[in-house]
C-alpha cells in the first residue's frame, strides 16, 4: 500500500504535468491503487506509462525480484511483462544475475 500511496500523493501534490494527467486518465483504471488497463507492444505512450509506474520505486533502494513482482502485481496482471519493459526501457536496472533491481537514476 505504501508504494501506491507514494504515487497517488505525487499526483495529489501536483508533481505530474498535464500530459501525465492525460496518460493517467487514458491508460489507468485507477490511481489509488494504481492499475494499468493495458500495455501493448506498439503503444504510443508506453514510455510515459512506464515512467509513471517507475515513480513507485524509491531511489537508492535495492529490490529483490520478488519485491518488484509484489509491487507490480496489483498494477497489471502480466507483471512479468511489465517488469521486463521497465528493465528494457531502462527505468529499472537489473544485476546480471537478475537478483537485484533498482531505479535508474539517469531516467
Amino acid at each position: 500500500v505504501l508504494y501506491y500511496n507514494k504515487c497517488y500523493n505525487s499526483i495529489e501534490e501536483g508533481r505530474y504535468s498535464m500530459k501525465d494527467d492525460m496518460i493517467l486518465k487514458t491508460y489507468f483504471d485507477t490511481v489509488n491503487p494504481l492499475h494499468l488497463k493495458t500495455i501493448q507492444k506498439k503503444m504510443t505512450n508506453k514510455k510515459e506509462v512506464l515512467r509513471i509506474i517507475s515513480n513507485i520505486f524509491e531511489k537508492d533502494t535495492d529490490y529483490s525480484e520478488q519485491e518488484v513482482n509484489e509491487i507490480l502485481k496489483p498494477i497489471f496482471d502480466d507483471f512479468v511483462l511489465l517488469r521486463r519493459y521497465l528493465v528494457d526501457y531502462k527505468y529499472l536496472n537489473r544485476t546480471r544475475s537478475g537478483s537485484i533491481y533498482n531505479l535508474n537514476d539517469e531516467r
